[in-house]
């Protein structure tokens, strides 16, 4: 991956700058390219320790919080990985605004159908509720996603010790337990998702645009299946 090689030293120094606002994988690619053309000595020691800092994280799994998920260790080859508390209130918060924006929609669709019923024409109140409307579709959207994340981890588990890894989820609303070897540990890319499964059974989601995420998450299989 050479995304900076076509840019000009100035363009180069301009985005070290600006370097907060780089992904992992950018920091990484744009120090390569600040070295192969020995520019900007300082920043490439600043970006090489922001680099550091965030590899740390991605070795130490801290960044399964991005994606809703705590880790609680009790030894070196066991840990335990639960719904974060922010992830809750996240999708209640979701479910909660969604519903609120549903009954919204609702309303627009009444005031719709009454103004059919009157027979008259007028525009502004017809562009009103199709907001309104439209308010309420996206409601709908909020109110389901965020149910449907609450109940799927409600009572979420996912516990690894010596090599063997149990996993307590809801599939179909019913909580079930699934032990298995950890070699049955997969990542899968579909579309922008990353879903780590256990056999066939869906473990938890990311996002397949962000390096962090994914290094993350095959770092999870890997300190699973060394242990």
């Amino acid at each position: 991956m050479y995304i900076y090689e076509d840019y000009g030293s100035e363009e180069l120094l301009s985005i070290v700058k600006k370097k907060v606002d780089l992904t992992y994988l950018s920091k990484i690619e744009l120090k390569k390219e600040l070295v192969k053309r020995n520019l900007g000595q300082e920043d490439v020691h600043t970006l090489q320790q922001e680099i550091d800092d965030e590899t740390t994280k991605i070795l130490n799994l801290e960044y399964l919080k991005n994606v809703g998920f705590d880790i609680e260790r009790f030894s070196d080859n066991s840990f335990e990985i639960t719904r974060s508390s922010k992830a809750i209130l996240i999708d209640a918060a979701s479910v909660f605004i969604g519903l609120l924006l549903l009954i919204a929609g609702i309303k627009g669709i009444m005031n719709f159908l009454s103004l059919s019923s009157e027979g008259g024409f007028h525009i502004m109140p017809i562009i009103f509720n199709f907001l309104l409307i439209s308010i309420g579709i996206t409601g709908f959207s909020l109110l389901y996603n965020g149910a449907n994340r609450l109940i799927e981890f409600n009572g979420f588990k996912f516990l690894a010790n010596n090599t063997v890894v149990r996993l307590f989820k809801r599939f179909d609303f019913e909580l079930t337990e699934t032990e298995a070897p950890a070699s049955e540990l997969s990542l899968e890319k579909s579309g922008d998702e990353l879903i780590l499964k256990l056999k066939d059974k869906e473990i938890l989601k990311g996002n397949a645009n962000s390096y962090r995420q994914e290094m993350t998450l095959k770092e999870l299989i890997k300190k699973i299946k060394k242990q």
